[in-house]
């Protein structure tokens, strides 16, 4: 009889853990990362949404990164969680944090090699592909203010390479930061463009151009408005390269999110 209510009982603990498991799994599908938390706390001060509205999606969702020190002084700054907000946004953070893939506490050796990566060791591999480009919460602070202190004179246009989802990924932070210093963009939105008409890598600004005397190069003429992205652009450690674009409408600036260099 002791037997029976053993195995009962090893038996129920063992559902317990395999739904616990089954829970997480579903819980951390798709995790929030770091960038898309940082675009939607930008975007939600300006959409006045609360810190509940984003605790609420973090405990649905789970998270896949941890707030720093830096983090959290810079979403003070933002103004506008309140401090209870913010600790109880720190909290969810803590408690919902999705375990990477490659955590435990063992590592197994069979890993296979991919072009790009260097194996360090027995059980370690360091991929040499560099990291996302991400705004971080000082990045987009900085980016913002430099902006909302010259209101553009021409038009925005943003896009980036459609072969690209990183490009793509980072140009929709851009997006969030423009819309808060209240830059607006064509179309509010990024758009595709194939790297037949534009292959160059990083982020290019294009202006319209005009042909150079007895040259085939183009100049472009330094507006304020460019010179203001370029300098916004700068503090974000990006170096932003001022192109001549052919047939771009004169009172038009494109910025164009390439692949990474």
């Amino acid at each position: 009889m002791n037997g029976r209510k053993t195995f009962i009982s090893l038996v129920s603990i063992g559902l317990i853990i395999f739904c616990a498991s089954l829970a997480q799994a579903q819980h951390c599908s798709k995790p929030i990362t770091h960038q898309n938390f940082i675009s939607a706390i930008i975007k939600g001060k300006r959409e006045k949404k609360s810190a509940a509205d984003f605790i609420e999606l973090i405990k649905s969702e789970g998270v896949d990164f941890t707030l720093t020190s830096n983090d959290v002084q810079t979403l003070k700054r933002l103004r506008y969680l309140g401090q209870k907000g913010l600790d109880d946004l720190q909290k969810a953070v803590h408690e919902n944090r999705c375990k990477a893939k490659g955590d435990s506490s063992s590592i197994s050796q069979a890993i296979t090699n991919s072009p790009g990566a260097i194996q360090v060791g027995r059980d370690m591999i360091i991929n040499s592909a560099p990291p996302p480009r991400t705004l971080s919460p000082k990045q987009a602070l900085d980016f913002i203010a430099a902006l909302k202190q010259f209101p553009p004179i021409e038009k925005i246009h943003l896009g980036c390479f459609v072969g690209s989802e990183e490009a793509c990924a980072f140009a929709n932070q851009l997006l969030a930061a423009f819309r808060e210093a209240r830059w607006p963009i064509e179309g509010d939105r990024v758009d595709f463009m194939t790297a037949t008409s534009r292959g160059l890598r990083g982020l290019v600004l294009f202006k319209r151009g005009k042909p150079m005397p007895n040259s085939p190069l183009w100049e472009v003429i330094t507006t304020p408005t460019l010179r203001v992205l370029r300098n916004a652009f700068g503090l974000i450690d990006i170096d932003g390269q001022i192109n001549a674009h052919t047939t771009l409408d004169e009172n038009t600036i494109e910025i164009y999110v390439g692949a990474q260099p």
